[in-house]
């Protein structure tokens, strides 16, 4: 009688499990997390896996197109290695399975009725009589399998199936980790390939103290043409204080110079530069012997990586925040506070724009100020606004007092709505106006260039988020009529 089956689990299934079953997903997950070479990961993982399970062979697969990539197996005595790359283009029924995303439990290859023959004669030949199959199953393909192994009939108790399901899904999760440190590594070693190219900018200044030995400001000793580039300060600054050019000193930096001084030791660090609106990574070294008062700063301009991680680690928690939401309402109530809290502005608002006659407001994100809830005719907005919005052109107001393209009714208008300064986009969808998008504030504001990239990218995901949600309960409703 074929003792073999298919069993369809997630990690929800996983209801309960002993002490210790638990012990060994702790150690497993301990002795993984330092690891970062996917040859190492797959020899302890599949190694600790085969010696809980007292099973003879453990390996885990990537899965590439039609290749199965094994980098590293544990096996018991004499049995043979499945180490290597080995394609399942012959085995219809069992890239089925893999991609189906189910757990393949054989009992016994040899009474199963689920393997073809071609692959009962694969299995025997690398004796395996009876197995555990997980697929890794990401957005919707297979990436990965993870196998147990036993070179005799057994049977496989459904705590040992979760238990392999579990370890495959950590083992995944591990070499992904790993994949994405490498590709880190690489990254950053190839930054500071570059980096090393470009010439820094090179400051040695001599540290003014108070009478408790706090530095209080510096004095400028010398200066390297990159370093008058990056920090915009004049040429002639050669003997003067920085407290000529800036009213106070950082205390964060301040710190630093009483650190490099009081231990000799180099500091390397990032900060944000207020008056100057720029990221340095700065190198703080002493200069001379120890007691010496003199340091040497050497800067590099990171700005720009600033602002991208600025912007990637933004969209992301947009994303996460509104991936799952299916009421519009709430989805755009989301996108405006999201907004709103990270541009620390007053207000952020989506209108929907009604057969580009009508703007529907309900949806604000408000900070101190009231919400602006309404339904305008669109020619409220004025004929030039419109057409810039239909030209995908920003609407940018600095300051409304002094704005010269606004009448004083229009200034007034603003400032009873506690707008000073607004920067405003439409969408456009299939050349006609669908929606506005707008961040106001409360006060003159000069708008930076991420913030207005951060309007436009917050707005095109909020409207597509809001289009997919309605599709969805448009769907919804003709399946429960049906």
């Amino acid at each position: 009688m074929p003792i073999s089956q298919y069993i369809h689990v997630s990690k929800e299934d996983i209801l309960y499990i002993p002490e210790g079953s638990k012990d060994f997903l702790l150690t497993l997950s301990d002795a993984l997390r330092p690891l970062d070479n996917p040859v190492d990961i797959e020899e302890i993982a599949t190694k600790i896996a085969m010696d809980f399970m007292d099973a003879d062979r453990c390996h885990y697969s990537t899965i590439e197109g039609d290749d199965v990539i094994i980098l590293q197996d544990a096996v018991r005595g004499d049995l043979p290695t499945v180490v290597g790359v080995h394609s399942i283009s012959n085995f219809a029924l069992y890239k089925a399975v893999l991609n189906a995303g189910r757990a393949l439990v054989i009992d016994d290859v040899r009474t199963s009725d689920m393997l073809d023959g071609d692959l009962i004669e694969v299995c025997l030949q690398f004796q395996y009589r009876s197995f555990i199959n997980v697929p890794i199953i990401k957005n919707g393909k297979s990436v990965g399998l993870f196998s147990l192994v036993q070179s005799t009939p057994r049977k496989w108790t459904e705590l040992e199936v979760q238990l392999t399901l579990e370890t495959a899904e950590r083992i995944w999760a591990a070499l992904e980790r790993a994949k994405a440190e490498k590709a880190l590594r690489k990254s950053e070693e190839k930054y500071r390939s570059l980096f090393n190219l470009i010439d820094e900018a090179v400051s040695t200044i001599d540290i003014i103290f108070d009478e408790n030995q706090k530095p209080i400001d510096f004095l400028f000793i010398e200066n390297n043409a990159a370093f008058t580039k990056l920090t915009g300060l004049p040429e002639n600054i050669i003997g003067r204080k920085w407290l000529e050019f800036v009213p106070v000193i950082d205390p964060y930096v301040a710190a630093i110079f009483e650190r490099v001084i009081r231990t000799g030791e180099p500091v390397r660090t990032e900060n944000y530069v207020e008056n100057l609106d720029r990221w340095h990574n700065t190198f703080f070294t002493l200069s001379g012997e120890a007691g010496s008062n003199r340091i040497i700063c050497v800067y590099s301009d990171i700005t720009e990586r600033k602002k991208e991680e600025e912007k990637q680690t933004y969209i992301l928690k947009l994303s996460d925040a509104i991936k799952e939401l299916i009421d519009p309402v709430d989805i755009q109530l989301t996108a405006c506070r999201i907004l709103g809290e990270h541009a620390k502005v007053n207000r952020v608002l989506y209108g929907e724009v009604i057969d580009e006659e009508q703007i529907i407001i309900n949806n604000n994100y408000v900070n101190g100020v009231a919400p602006i809830n309404a339904t305008l005719d669109a020619e409220q907005f004025g004929r030039n606004v419109i057409d810039a919005f239909k030209r995908n052109e920003k609407v940018i107001i600095t300051d409304i007092t002094t704005d010269p393209g606004y009448t004083e009714e229009a200034k007034q208008s603003f400032l009873s709505l506690d707008v000073v300064a607004n920067v405003g986009m439409g969408l456009v969808k299939g050349g006609r106006w669908v929606a506005t998008f707008g961040m106001h504030y409360n006060a003159p504001r000069i708008w930076t260039a991420t913030e207005i990239w951060l309007l436009e990218e917050t707005a095109e995901r909020t409207w597509a988020a809001v289009e997919r949600a309605r599709a969805e309960q448009a769907l919804r409703k003709s399946e429960e009529k049906h």
